[in-house]
């Protein structure tokens, strides 16, 4: 059984351990970069949520900078962050495409390892 649950996960507050990049199928915004911008600069996704599938769940991050496309993430509860290369045009194109990519491979695609797993 899917559950999305939607509102704000912690995506701000991510120390992420892992970091993976993923392709996306959307072209790349280009935006002429005038000011240099720091995290708290970011502005959040009102589309931002936690997606559950039975126990696993992740928070699906949706953020910008401004002057900047969107950014989708995803963290899962290692803190291990799954970040899709290239800007979208809108937020809910970026939630469209981690949706759809999570329905074709599965949420275990977008769980890493804790940092008590081990590869043996």
């Amino acid at each position: 059984m899917t559950t999305q649950t939607a509102g704000v996960g912690d995506c701000s507050q991510n120390t992420a351990l892992g970091f993976f990049v993923r392709k996306s199928h959307i072209p790349s915004v280009i935006a002429p970069c005038f000011q240099m911008y720091d995290e708290n600069d970011l502005i959040y996704s009102p589309l931002q949520r936690s997606y559950s599938e039975g126990e696993k769940t992740i928070e699906i991050c949706i953020y910008r900078m401004p002057d900047s496309g969107w950014t989708a993430e995803v963290v899962d509860q290692y803190n291990n962050s799954t970040v899709w290369d290239g800007e979208f045009e809108s937020d809910q194109a970026a939630l469209d495409e981690v949706l759809r990519d999570i329905q074709e491979e599965g949420i275990e695609a977008f769980i890493g390892m804790g940092k008590h797993d081990s590869l043996h």
